[in-house]
C-alpha cells in the first residue's frame, strides 16, 4: 500500500487489491487466496484489505480499475480534512460536501445534516433559534446542549464548514451552498434588465429534490419555494429566450416548465408564446389542446381565461371556438 498527501490535508492511498486478485484467479480456474472484508463504502462494493491509520478525517482510497471513492465514516480514517478542503455543500438529493479534489462525502451523521442544513437555508440563525427548531421537544437547556454537541461533530467531521460567533451560527462564507447558487441564479432570470446570455451562463443545477424524505416544517416551505422558484425561472428563461430569437432552447425551457407542473396555466402559455413566436400556429394550438384536454381529466376544470384570451390573440377567436367545441 502506498501513500501520497494533498495540500489540503487529505490522504489518497493506493493499494493492491487481493479481491481483484481473487477474481482474476476464478476466471482463470486458480484457487481462490482468501476472501477479502467488505468495508463500509460510498459505492457499496466489495472493499480491499486495509487498516485504518492516522487520526480522524477522510481518506480516499484509489483503486486501479474502479477509480477514486471515499471511505463511509471518514471521522474514523485518514489524516484531518482542513477548512478550506470543502468547497460545495449540496442539499439537493440528499447532505453532501463537496471537496477541492472533486469528491464527495456523503455518509455524514444525521444530527450533522439536519444542523448543516438548517443553518444554510436559514443565513446565520441565532443559537436558540437553531435548537429550538432542531429539538422543539426539549427543554431550553437541554436543546442547548445538544447544539453544543451537535457543533463538536460538525467541526470533527468538516472543520471548517460552520462559523459560530455572538451567538449565532453559519456556514464559512468560502464554502458554496447549492439552494443558494440556484436562488441567486433565479433572481438573475427574473430580473428583467439581465441579459439571456448572462443567465444562460450562470445556469447551476435546476433538478433534484431538497432534502428528500425529510418532513420538517423548515424543509417543506423551503421546498415549495424552490419548486415555485425554479418554474419562474423556467417560464421568465424561455421568454428571454424567445425575445432573443433562440426558439429552440425557448421551447425547450418551456416544456421543462410543463414538465415540472402539468396542470399549470402559466407554463402552457409560455409554451404556446414560443411555439407562435417561431411561426409554428399549428404547434401552438396542439399544445393549447392537449393542455386543455390534461386540465379536464385531471381537474375537471377548464383553462384559465387568460389562457384563452392569449390563445386568441394569437390565433384569432375562430381557431379558439373550433378546438373548444
Amino acid at each position: 500500500m502506498a501513500r501520497r498527501g494533498l495540500t489540503d490535508g487529505t490522504t489518497i492511498v493506493t493499494f493492491h487489491c487481493l479481491w481483484c486478485d481473487d477474481l482474476e484467479g476464478r476466471r482463470n480456474g486458480a484457487r481462490p487466496r482468501g476472501s477479502s472484508q467488505a468495508g463500509a463504502g460510498v459505492r457499496r462494493q466489495p472493499k480491499p484489505h486495509i487498516s485504518p491509520f492516522g487520526l480522524g478525517g477522510v481518506v480516499f482510497i484509489h483503486h486501479p480499475s474502479f477509480g477514486d471513492w471515499i471511505l463511509d465514516r471518514p471521522q474514523h480514517w485518514g489524516e484531518t480534512v482542513t477548512g478550506t478542503s470543502i468547497t460545495r455543500l449540496v442539499l439537493l438529493d440528499g447532505v453532501s460536501v463537496q471537496l477541492k479534489t472533486g469528491l464527495f462525502v456523503n455518509d455524514l451523521p444525521y444530527g450533522v445534516q439536519r444542523f448543516v442544513a438548517l443553518i444554510s437555508l436559514t443565513g446565520r440563525p441565532g443559537r436558540s433559534a437553531v435548537a429550538g427548531q432542531l429539538w422543539p421537544e426539549v427543554r431550553e437547556d437541554q436543546a442547548q446542549h445538544r447544539l453544543r454537541t451537535t457543533l463538536w461533530r460538525a467541526e470533527k467531521a468538516l472543520p471548517g464548514l460552520v462559523e459560530a460567533s455572538r451567538g449565532a451560527v453559519g456556514i464559512n462564507p468560502c464554502v458554496q451552498v447549492d439552494v443558494r447558487e440556484l436562488t441567486a441564479w433565479g433572481r438573475c432570470v427574473l430580473d428583467p434588465t439581465a441579459s439571456v446570455d448572462v443567465c444562460v451562463r450562470g445556469n447551476p443545477a435546476m433538478y433534484g429534490e431538497l432534502l428528500p424524505g425529510w418532513y420538517d416544517d423548515w424543509v417543506l416551505l423551503e421546498r415549495e419555494r424552490l419548486r415555485d422558484l425554479r418554474l419562474h425561472i423556467w417560464e421568465a428563461l424561455s421568454d428571454k429566450l424567445v425575445r432573443a430569437s433562440r426558439f429552440g432552447e425557448a421551447i425547450e425551457a418551456a416544456h421543462e416548465a410543463i414538465r415540472a407542473a402539468p396542470l399549470r396555466d402559466s407554463a402552457c402559455a409560455t409554451l404556446i408564446r414560443a411555439y407562435a413566436a417561431e411561426g409554428n400556429i399549428s404547434e401552438a394550438l396542439l399544445a393549447y389542446e392537449r393542455f386543455e384536454e390534461r386540465l379536464a381529466d385531471e381537474l375537471g376544470m377548464a383553462p384559465s381565461m387568460q389562457l384563452e384570451e392569449l390563445v386568441r390573440r394569437l390565433t384569432g377567436e375562430r381557431a379558439v371556438r373550433t378546438l373548444v367545441h
